[in-house]
């Protein structure tokens, strides 16, 4: 990269920071989230939404790679994102944990934090990567702790579910505004239409209740599930079967953790009063 481009990067990031704190509005929505913990389905859900919103048909493509639908909803939160030109609605969105990601317009979003059970969240995470990479050789027999300890140093699993916990755990805590929601996985899998409500009034991107009941029904898992091939990373056909000693590492590195950040977790996201 030339000393051109390098000048001509920092000064769009100097003048897009600049626009951003010298904007009276502040409260930019961000999710983030855990792998596995709902993302790519509040992505979907959302963009069904949006993509009526905009006058296309409430219909949802489903890939081996992912979701899709007519309009999207989301962009990447780290230093790319200030480069983009965005009308709302948007949605940022990052897999970080807190210290972990760039901008320092971070403090100042409206922020959703999806969690997940260690145990549940890290198999299948374990399942996606080993998915994506096609190491179908795992699926034959049970996976050793040796074999776990292996993916890990590669993948940094458990790290990452516990420094993810921990530091969103902390901000919740030490926030002045209440500016954060904590929802764990289990609440948005056994109720979506409740949680759609839920950000539609917390981000205020206004759909239709009727937008909502037809995202819900599209994006159903029991369907999803049926329409997916065996290839998909979304939707996990694959089975691992996991040695005890797995678990039991999982649940030493994280559990306490989750079980602390799980007493944050809003609680009226199953009947939300909205």
């Amino acid at each position: 990269m030339n000393v051109f481009h390098i000048t001509r990067k920092i000064s769009k990031t100097i003048y897009y920071s600049l626009k951003f704190f010298l904007n009276l509005k502040k409260n930019e929505p961000l999710l983030v989230s855990l792998p596995r913990s709902g993302t790519h389905l509040t992505f979907g859900l959302l963009n069904i939404c949006y993509s009526m919103k905009l006058g296309y048909e409430g219909k949802l493509g489903v890939a081996d790679n992912g979701y899709s639908a007519f309009a999207k909803l989301q962009m990447p939160f780290d230093e790319r994102s200030i480069f983009h030109k965005y009308k709302f609605p948007h949605l940022w969105h990052s897999h970080l944990p807190y210290t972990k990601i760039v901008p320092l317009r971070k403090r100042f979003c409206k922020t959703i934090v999806l969690i997940r059970e260690p145990v549940e969240g890290v198999k299948s995470f374990i399942l996606h990567a080993i998915n994506a990479a096609n190491e179908n050789n795992y699926f034959e027999k049970e996976m050793t702790f040796e074999d776990y300890i292996e993916l890990e140093k590669k993948y940094k699993f458990t790290e990452h579910y516990s420094l993810f916990l921990e530091t969103w755990k902390k901000r919740k805590i030490n926030v002045r505004k209440q500016n954060i929601e904590i929802i764990d996985h289990k609440y948005i899998k056994n109720n979506t239409y409740n949680y759609i409500k839920f950000l539609n009034n917390y981000y205020e991107f206004n759909f239709s209740d009727e937008q909502m009941k037809i995202a819900t029904k599209e994006l159903d898992l029991e369907r999803i599930s049926s329409i997916s091939s065996k290839k998909s990373v979304r939707i996990s056909k694959n089975k691992i079967n996991f040695s005890k000693n797995i678990e039991k590492y999982i649940i030493k590195s994280c559990e306490k953790k989750y079980l602390e950040i799980l007493q944050l977790a809003n609680k009226n996201i199953v009947n939300p009063t909205i």
